[in-house]
């Protein structure tokens, strides 16, 4: 990364601004597949936590508790690189 910061410095091609700079994150690779966007998932009000703990107690197949499980881990990334996307964005356009 330091590469490319020393670049903009020597010949000026574009601005370049840290706080403007998405970070890796599993979810960019964890969603594909499920259809939705992070929005969607960041935004969705369904309570997975419980969800789960009632499938556990209900004996629902492992694959129902797997997609539960997915879903619990990819409302907390969402969450996370929601907030930096909007950082970000809030860099870009200011």
């Amino acid at each position: 990364m330091q590469g490319v910061f020393d670049a903009v410095g020597r010949n000026g091609w574009f601005a370049l601004d840290a706080s403007a700079m998405i970070h890796e994150n599993p979810i960019f690779e964890k969603i594909k597949g499920t259809g939705k966007t992070i929005a969607e998932i960041s935004l969705d009000q369904t309570d997975y936590l419980a969800m789960n703990a009632e499938a556990i107690e209900s004996g629902a197949p492992e694959e129902q508790r797997a997609h539960i499980r997915q879903m619990v881990a990819l409302k907390r990334l969402a969450g996370r690189v929601t907030s930096e996307l909007d950082a970000v964005f809030k860099a870009v356009v200011h």
